[in-house]
């Protein structure tokens, strides 16, 4: 799904610039202009925030939609691809699950327990206390 968005975001950006007299698409209009990309990113991040904050997974789902289309449309206006952006968090992944892991093993000197597959320490990993999966936790 991603990368089918991603080559529709590529090939909207390989007709730039446009002929004089024809009427870009919104997703060129947002490559074309640097202020108007990353304002409507802020916004559709700010709708997902409010549409979280009040619970409302419809709506959430919506504005999730409107945010991951706005972050490939401003990676691709600076040539950031959606693989770039996997083998990111494909890394952060294998750091943070490793972090925990080497937690577990030495709160609990044994082998960690896996009562949830994400979750590779139960109650002893540094993340507990945010209550996240860590594939979702910032790195430090």
């Amino acid at each position: 799904m991603f990368s089918r968005l991603a080559a529709t975001i590529a090939s909207r950006q390989a007709a730039l610039p446009l002929a004089e007299g024809t009427k870009p698409s919104y997703t060129q209009r947002l490559l074309a202009d640097r202020n108007l990309r990353l304002k409507k990113l802020g916004e559709e991040a700010v709708e997902l925030a409010v549409a979280c904050t009040d619970e409302d997974r419809a709506r959430a789902a919506e504005e999730g939609g409107d945010v991951i289309y706005h972050t490939l449309v401003a990676l691709a206006a600076i040539g950031v691809g959606v693989d770039d952006v996997a083998r990111v968090l494909e890394g952060v992944r294998d750091d943070v699950l490793m972090m925990a892991t080497a937690t577990c093993r030495v709160r609990n000197t044994g082998a960690p327990t896996l009562a949830r597959p994400w979750y590779p320490c139960t109650f002893s990993s540094p993340f507990a206390p945010l209550g996240r999966p860590p594939h979702l936790v910032p790195p430090r």
